[in-house]
């Protein structure tokens, strides 16, 4: 970053503002190797665990159904990004733990360790440890049942994340933050229920509640065999570092479908495990293979399954598309979770009568999912297996502004921007989340967004039975909002005076956000423009 800053000459906060995932990405991907390694022994399994993590999401997930929750590396959420190594740090402590014959055998600096992670993950991201507490409970539970005793290790490492979580939750995490218990909750975030809910509201008579109810379970289940990669790990039951990861993907996905959040930020648990789910699918495919090298047959049942599962869709797809209505959705989804759930059953099956021909049913089973994935993103091109441009990219003149105010302004100079919405023009129900202004600029804001203050989880909160994302919620205290817009908009020197005696001292002025009255150049001095951008210094009432 320092070298960029000096080749480019651009500032180094802007420089580390457009890349400091990189250097965390690389961390991930790093750990993710390493772990996998490590259990795999096979620097192979590592690789794997890498390319799962990182191959666009439109190849890796069943895509011909929808999609939820398969991107772990999201940029839009640092905290998402930050927590990913720390999960992974975290697991690989964990992982040893749970492993080890006895207390006696875990060495004190190790539990300072744990501590310290589980400390640094509660900060990083609030859906990290309750993850991994529940994990340690049923790895503890699972080992009691087989073994009819207690495992210390594993009873302390739920102890310790327990102590951290407590008081994290309450002063990290800002307690549940809006959210309440619910069923099938992941399901609502999928556009196909959304238009079912829409059509149901709009002709109850022929999208009825039972409608919903089954849509909702075909696509929750459809939502989590995306992730059936890890029956792959079923050799490995026995191995009690398996059963925390498992434990810990079926956490994840508990938390995806039964929380919810006014934000559908209950999306975080399952994306939070995907690395976890990427190291237990290559570990066991590591694993499976290593037992039952791939050979003729194997290849010849898994192009047969490929191309069955691809015409399959096909044909299902069509009929359904002649049908435009309620059930349009419902068809191929039941289909697709009767085709997986039956390939998934007959693994299960051969590996309990079989194990050495689990390599080719697990081949089999794996093409009939991607193919029809690869498929359809070869059709759609390269450019729909990756995710949108955002459409909040900031101008090189707000940059510029953002610096101006950085470097020629006291630090703690107050600052009032029309600048709420994350892209756009300001309007009445907008993503107020643009925090730029403030970001880059090092100042505070007499009022800039609000999207995730603890009044928008609250008035998000206010409304049962209705989906309302807290990032879209009005302004909690419309008095000051009114004189901070009226401020741009239609300025007075009163109301001039009474921003500066709250402490206002600089207006940061976009009119890609809304019109900026000719008049503040009279009443306030300007001080920089550029493009869209205008700052003016305000002038203490006379």
């Amino acid at each position: 970053m320092a070298a960029d800053a000096l080749v480019a000459r651009v500032d180094v906060l802007e420089v580390a503002a457009r890349l400091w995932y990189l250097p965390v990405y690389a961390a991930t991907l790093l750990l993710t190797y390493l772990l996998t390694a490590r259990l795999a022994r096979s620097p192979r399994a590592g690789l794997l665990a890498v390319a799962l993590l990182v191959v666009p999401s439109a190849l890796t997930p069943v895509t011909w159904v929808p999609a939820l929750a398969t991107d772990a590396l999201l940029p839009l959420s640092p905290s998402q990004v930050f927590g990913l190594p720390v999960l992974l740090a975290l697991l690989g402590t964990s992982v040893h733990l749970v492993r080890s014959p006895g207390m006696r055998a875990v060495p004190v600096g190790e539990w300072v360790l744990l501590a310290l992670f589980a400390a640094l993950a509660a900060g990083a991201k609030s859906s990290i440890l309750p993850t991994v507490l529940a994990a340690a409970l049923l790895t503890g539970a699972i080992r009691w049942w087989r073994e009819r005793a207690v495992h210390g290790p594993t009873l302390m490492l739920a102890a310790v994340l327990l102590v951290v979580l407590l008081p994290a939750s309450r002063f990290l995490a800002g307690g549940s933050a809006g959210s309440t218990p619910g069923l099938l909750t992941g399901a609502d975030e999928l556009t196909a229920l959304k238009r079912a809910i829409a059509q149901h509201h709009a002709h109850p008579h022929v999208v009825t509640g039972l409608d919903l109810r089954v849509l909702a379970v075909l696509l929750s289940a459809v939502v989590l065999i995306q992730f059936s990669g890890v029956l792959l790990a079923w050799p490995l039951r026995r191995d009690p570092g398996a059963v925390l990861l498992a434990a810990s993907c079926a956490a994840g996905s508990a938390g995806l479908m039964l929380v919810h959040h006014p934000g559908g930020s209950q999306l975080y648990f399952m994306r939070g495990v995907l690395p976890l789910v990427a190291v237990l699918t290559s570990w066991g495919a590591t694993h499976v293979l290593r037992r039952t090298a791939p050979g003729a047959v194997s290849i010849a049942l898994s192009a047969v399954a490929g191309l069955a599962a691809w015409a399959l869709v096909a044909v299902v797809a069509a009929v359904a598309g002649r049908h435009r209505g309620a059930h349009v959705g419902t068809l191929p989804l039941a289909v697709a979770l009767l085709v997986l759930a039956a390939g998934a059953l007959a693994c299960l099956l051969v590996v309990r009568r079989s194990p050495r021909r689990l390599g080719v049913v697990a081949i089999a089973l794996l093409a009939a999912i991607l193919v029809p994935s690869t498929v359809d993103a070869a059709r759609a091109g390269a450019g729909a297996a990756t995710s949108p441009a955002s459409s909040a990219r900031l101008s090189a003149a707000e940059i510029a502004g953002t610096t101006w105010l950085r470097t020629h302004t006291p630090a703690r100079d107050l600052v009032a921007t029309d600048v709420h919405c994350l892209s756009g023009p300001t309007r009445t129900a907008c993503d107020a989340r643009a925090f730029w202004v403030t970001g880059l600029g090092e100042r505070q804001a007499y009022v800039e967004s609000w999207g995730y203050t603890d009044q928008a989880a609250a008035a998000a909160s206010n409304h049962p039975g209705r989906h309302i994302n807290y990032t879209h919620t009005a302004f909690f205290d419309p008095a000051r909002l009114r004189r901070n817009d009226s401020a741009f908009i239609a300025p007075t020197p009163a109301l001039l005076a009474r921003l500066y005696a709250d402490g206002v001292r600089v207006l940061f002025a976009d009119t890609s956000a809304g019109p900026v009255s000719a008049s503040l150049r009279i009443l306030a001095r300007p001080v920089f423009s550029d493009g869209t951008v205008w700052i003016y210094l305000l002038r203490p009432a006379r």
